[in-house]
């Protein structure tokens, strides 16, 4: 065999093999610059409290009405949270 036929072998197996990868490949995605799309919503520390209950309908693009309790949330020590997580006393603290 000479050497223009031993070329055209290879060239023929290196068409194939680049053919089999790029069909393989295609399936896969790729990136050098992945980043992650989402929305932030900043939230204040100036309340005191512990957040004990989050309306569901505040959330995943729900909508709420005017007047719609959005959060509960506590004052006081954790046995004060602890007693009304567990329901035997209201959230609202008196005053």
């Amino acid at each position: 065999m000479d050497c223009a036929g031993i070329a055209a072998i290879l060239l023929i197996g290196v068409a194939v093999a680049g053919t089999v990868f790029w069909l393989d490949s295609r399936h896969f995605e790729s990136t050098d610059d992945a980043q992650v799309d989402g929305h932030f919503a900043a939230l204040s520390t100036r309340i005191e409290g512990t957040m004990v209950w989050v309306n569901p309908n505040a959330e995943n693009d729900h909508s709420v009405k005017a007047g719609d309790l959005l959060r509960r949330l506590v004052y006081g020590t954790c046995d004060h949270v602890r007693r009304v997580r567990s329901g035997s006393e209201d959230s609202v603290p008196r005053r």
